[in-house]
């Protein structure tokens, strides 16, 4: 969720033109902020579910390391 919040931030940070007098503001809606703190999550979880999946892979393979067929 830190890495979504942290983007989210990014997106809604205000720019100030002091040179000639003007600024310019980006402000995102209420359910765009919940979509991108949503969508950090979700992707930091599915990194978690594929660092998972390769330790369990690479502990399975060196405990039945792949035989050699030869033909």
């Amino acid at each position: 969720m830190k890495a979504g919040l942290r983007e989210a931030i990014l997106l809604v940070d205000l720019y100030q033109h002091h040179g000639s007098g003007y600024s310019m503001s980006f402000v995102l809606q209420p359910w765009q902020l919940l979509f991108a703190i949503l969508s950090g999550w979700i992707h930091h979880r599915q990194q978690q579910i594929i660092e998972f999946q390769n330790d369990q892979i690479q502990s399975r393979m060196a405990l039945n390391p792949p035989k050699s067929f030869s033909g």
